[in-house]
């Protein structure tokens, strides 16, 4: 019988033309021949292809872009879909512009079965990306070619200046041999970050603008007249691991102080962490905090949401709130009704600066600030004159009082070339009531001429008790090493600088 049916099978093909003859005999591709025989314009519209597709050249990255977007817009346009769920794939779309893994991973495996279910996936792409689908969802979606920043995760910023591309790379930013092909096309990446944040507008009334990715990455946004070109400035944590020991694996402080930074964060004094742009402040504050006790409630206050410390401190409660500067005293004291061990507040400015006082004095020990300070033996005379620039009104005296009074500690730092950052000086603020007067004590300070830092092992006696309050055992071994640290590397510069409470205009 199985004879009989292959003779006839024979028969049957052989009424065909040769070439469809020798395809019968394998496997058949209906297309593949049609278009032999008479070009793309006779390839069939098979079911799992959409219409655009057959008008799209594949056989190039740009033309099967291109296809992908009708695939997906014609999904939008779908008649057969109802309004929910359009809504909910435009919401999908959105969240994967600013980085949500989940709808980032949905998007990918569409376009990854709409590749194989139509025989695409042979088109060359550039081999930065993962995979054919993870480069075209880049191109549609998301960054294009900057997508390249995720491949150097030490780089802690970079730039879209018109259609250049920078990273920042060792403490210098450093042009990218990719470009955008035209400054149209950053135009329309700025437009789909618009689009995937309901509360960000930017246009010529308002030029500038900032908003946070998923992972926490900082975008800021300005577009002319306020620039010559759109420019968009990314921003990011490059340290994920927040502890002493990966700081001083850094660098950043000296292995044997790593107890001595562990001390000082679980102590709970009001302490400020200053320095210049990028210089690891934030860093800094977030592994005094990991420090601290977990049982303890932090209310964190910022003017844009980018510490994120519930993200990367899951099983601890914090309350985040993000304040505008016209908004912080009118809602800081219902914010400080919440309970609460202490404040954290980055950045602080002038508003920002007095309402940090103030909580503080309001609330218990610990407040942790950052500040961008241009000097930091003056960080009290700097805080006091932001509070002024806010409250003209008031003494500069009084305002420098107030800080010196409510400050305890202060951290500064700095970034060194190869972007290396570094703790410059670590100093008590100390006040004396009764005879009114303000000065700050060095107990640990970088010098740069011999590259290395030096100790002053004389603390205050309200450090001494506060110590104590933690442990004896604690407060005995925080100054034995302080003490062989100041023997072995002592402070060559004076330990004690006067805080100053004068007007404008006074004498000494």
């Amino acid at each position: 019988m199985t004879t009989i049916i292959r003779e006839e099978e024979q028969e049957e093909q052989s009424r065909f033309p040769i070439g469809i003859q020798e395809r019968l005999s394998g496997e058949f591709d209906l297309n593949q021949f049609l278009v032999e025989k008479g070009g793309e314009k006779n390839r069939l519209r098979l079911q799992n292809e959409s219409p655009s597709q057959s008008r799209a050249n594949h056989n190039d990255f740009q033309g099967l872009k291109e296809s992908v977007q009708n695939f997906f817009h014609e999904k939008i346009q779908d008649q057969n879909i109802t309004e929910e769920e359009r809504d909910e794939r435009l919401r999908i779309q959105h969240s994967a512009t600013i980085g949500d893994a989940e709808a980032m991973n949905m998007l990918v495996d569409e376009i990854t079965t709409y590749l194989r279910n139509s025989s695409l996936q042979n088109i060359p792409y550039d081999p930065m990306f993962d995979s054919l689908a993870h480069a075209l969802f880049e191109h549609i979606f998301r960054f294009k070619n900057f997508y390249k920043w995720q491949l150097h995760p030490e780089s802690p910023s970079a730039k879209i200046s018109g259609k250049e591309i920078w990273f920042k790379i060792n403490g210098q930013f450093v042009k990218q041999e990719e470009e955008f092909e035209s400054v149209k096309e950053v135009e329309q990446l700025i437009r789909l970050l618009q689009q995937s944040n309901k509360n960000f507008t930017i246009n010529e009334q308002h030029p500038q603008g900032e908003l946070d990715l998923e992972d926490g990455t900082r975008v800021t946004l300005t577009i002319p007249p306020r620039t010559l070109y759109p420019t968009i400035v990314f921003r990011r944590f490059i340290v994920n691991q927040f502890s002493f020991e990966e700081q001083a694996s850094r660098g950043t402080i000296h292995p044997n102080d790593v107890p001595l930074f562990q001390t000082l964060a679980k102590v709970r004094r009001n302490t400020v962490i200053a320095g210049a742009v990028e210089s690891g402040k934030s860093t800094m504050l977030k592994t005094f905090y990991a420090e601290r006790p977990s049982g303890l409630v932090a209310l964190m206050i910022e003017e844009h949401p980018e510490t994120f410390l519930k993200r990367d401190f899951p099983d601890r409660l914090v309350h985040e709130f993000s304040i505008k500067d016209g908004d912080i005293q009118r809602v800081l004291r219902t914010v400080l009704r919440f309970d609460h061990d202490y404040v954290i507040m980055q950045e602080v400015r002038g508003v920002e600066a007095d309402a940090a006082m103030d909580g503080a004095s309001r609330g218990a020990n610990g407040l942790l600030m950052t500040y961008h300070v241009t000097e930091p033996s003056k960080v009290c005379e700097q805080l006091a004159q932001h509070v002024l620039d806010a409250y003209p009104n008031r003494r500069y005296i009084n305002e420098v009082r107030r800080v010196s009074q409510t400050l305890e500690l202060g951290v500064t730092m700095k970034t060194f070339p190869g972007n290396k950052k570094r703790v410059t000086s670590v100093f008590e603020v100390n006040y004396d009531y009764d005879t009114d007067r303000a000065w700050i004590s060095y107990l640990i300070r970088f010098n740069p001429i011999v590259g290395k830092w030096e100790y002053n092992d004389h603390i205050s006696e309200k450090f001494q008790e506060q110590l104590l309050e933690i442990g004896k055992e604690e407060h005995d071994s925080f100054c034995q090493l302080l003490s062989e640290r100041t023997a072995a590397s002592p402070l060559s510069t004076e330990a004690v600088q006067p805080i100053l409470f004068k007007d404008a205009g006074e004498g000494e």
